[in-house]
């Protein structure tokens, strides 16, 4: 279906034209389908003006107009292939829109309905390469829809679904660009759940694949910059894993070789605000390697450098809240490099910085709940500074400052899992300082709202790991917490059950350091009196 794709109230004018023309043609003569068709291609294109207007009810709208009309063609002419294939497109149209407005069942049912019809294509005719590649588009949707759920076992085997196709596209021709670049990206997709999932060694592999085909692209095409940038993507990813996996010494070498990338790119168009975006977001991950390697003067560097780009970005656009809100994460890792040097006071200051941007953005938009959380999270930083500083009381009321905000979020959105996740951290943290003003019936109670989020995300997907390593952490510090007051027996209770989620864990991923310390700290707490 052709695609009229704009962004201008001159274009909108132009599509509502045609939109009203062809309504008014197929009224006169309902029986040309071609007008049908034409009408249908034009609420495809107001649907995709009004996405770049961020009129996301009003697209929604037009892909459903779109997609009546569609529907209505495909069962007119079951055997015209272009209208099913157009019908799929119709469907990830829709689908594309309930994903914007967080409506993920519905947008899934319409993945799920374009992804049949283009089985149906792909089956009926093996040889068609453009339907053999949209059929993995299709997958991907549904993967990406899966994953915005939380369904991660699902979303793996769609994913899969799609790289098997991808795979045998690639080898068939292995001079196609475009497919080998998909190849790639089906194997970045596939390696994010496995990063989710835990399983970081087959993640790092499928990260290198999708590297190792980004590399010959890069290197066939130097002057291509998309695919610099991409490369440059692909060692980012793959630093996440190697940190992850406490390979800091190979980690760094990845997070430098995409920043080389990204300041060649910067340097050869200072003008272009995403490149210069990226190079930002690059000093800031080599920093948090130097960070956790205690190059502490180094990591602040980086920081300041990434911090130097921000703060340009910001002034040549002060209405850019993007930009505002990066600027606001500089300050919170340059608050967190002052932290680790004992630099309390300029931690301080950088983290008030970070708070007065968020406060200014929240107050300005009251229902982004991405903006309101930013806030949260600034609150329990300035909270953990305070604690730094032994200031108890104010620290924690700064952590209880965030914990209405979660409390909130996780009300108005009881569905969306990493809310749910944000508000056991608040309480966790808010415990924290409970305990260490030695007021334990309090903590023990915060702890075990904590654990009662925990639990509930732990059974939702017992293939979480993250969520299983989380249950495991929150059973520490109720034990510590009754072990404090005293009820050894409830609390090894608690360090037995976390123990049994540890060991679990450590035992699906043997490679992860983190998680063997944390089993040996249950170890260490079961070898005591009363074992």
């Amino acid at each position: 279906m052709p695609q009229v794709v704009g962004d201008t109230g001159k274009e909108k004018a132009r599509a509502l034209e045609a939109q009203q023309l062809l309504t008014a043609l197929t009224k006169e003569d309902p029986v040309d389908l071609n007008f049908q068709w034409e009408l249908a291609a034009v609420d495809d294109a107001v649907g995709n003006v009004l996405v770049a207007q961020a009129n996301l009810p009003g697209a929604l709208q037009s892909y459903r107009d779109e997609l009546a009309i569609m529907e209505r063609l495909a069962k007119s002419d079951s055997g015209n292939a272009d209208w099913q294939r157009d019908l799929s497109v119709s469907y990830n149209k829709v689908g594309g829109a309930l994903v914007a407005q967080g409506n993920l069942p519905e947008a899934l049912q319409s993945y799920r309905d374009g992804l049949a019809i283009m089985e149906r294509l792909a089956r009926s005719d093996p040889g068609n390469a453009d339907w053999q590649r949209d059929l993995p588009v299709s997958y991907n949707k549904v993967g990406d829809a899966l994953v915005a759920q939380g369904n991660l076992p699902e979303a793996l085997q769609s994913y899969r679904d799609g790289l098997a196709i991808m795979e045998r596209l690639a080898k068939s021709d292995p001079g196609n660009a475009r497919w080998q670049r998909e190849l790639s990206v089906s194997y970045e997709r596939i390696g994010g759940v496995l990063v989710a999932q835990g399983n970081l060694p087959e993640a790092l592999q499928s990260y290198r694949n999708g590297l190792a085909i980004m590399e010959r692209l890069a290197k066939s095409d130097p002057g291509n910059a998309r695919w610099q940038r991409e490369l440059s993507v692909s060692y980012e990813r793959i630093g996440g894993v190697l940190v992850a996996q406490g390979n800091l010494p190979e980690a760094l070498p990845s997070y430098r070789d995409g920043l080389a990338i990204r300041e060649r790119l910067a340097k050869s168009d200072p003008d272009n605000a995403g490149w210069q975006r990226d190079l930002s977001l690059s000093y800031d991950e080599v920093g948090d390697v130097q960070v956790a390697q205690r190059s502490l003067s180094e990591a602040l560097q980086s920081y300041r450098d990434g911090l130097a780009i921000r703060e340009r970005l910001a002034k040549s656009d002060p209405d850019n809240a993007g930009w505002q809100r990066d600027l606001s994460v500089s300050y919170e890792r340059i608050g967190d490099a002052l932290i680790a040097q004992g630099s309390l006071p300029d931690a301080m200051r950088s983290y008030r910085d970070g708070l007065t941007i968020r406060e200014r953005l929240a107050k300005s938009d009251p229902g982004n709940a991405g903006w309101q959380r930013d806030l949260s999270v600034s609150y329990n930083e300035v909270g953990y500074a305070l604690v730094a500083q032994g200031n108890l009381p104010e620290a924690l009321q700064s952590y209880r400052d965030g914990l209405a905000i979660m409390e909130r979020l996780a009300k108005s959105d009881p569905g969306n899992a990493g809310g749910q996740r944000d508000l056991l951290v608040s309480y966790n943290e808010v415990g924290d300082v409970l305990v260490a003003q030695g007021s334990l019936l309090e903590a023990l109670q915060s702890y075990r709202e904590g654990l009662a989020i925990s639990e509930r995300l732990a059974k939702s997907n017992p293939g979480n790991a993250g969520w299983q390593s989380d249950l495991a952490v929150v059973h520490s510090k109720v034990g510590g917490a009754l072990k404090k007051m005293g009820q050894t027996a409830s609390a090894r209770e608690e360090f037995v059950a976390g123990r049994m989620i540890m060991a679990t864990l450590v035992e699906q991923n043997p490679g992860l350091a983190e998680w063997k310390k944390d089993l040996a700290w249950f170890d260490n707490q079961l070898a005591g009196p009363g074992r």
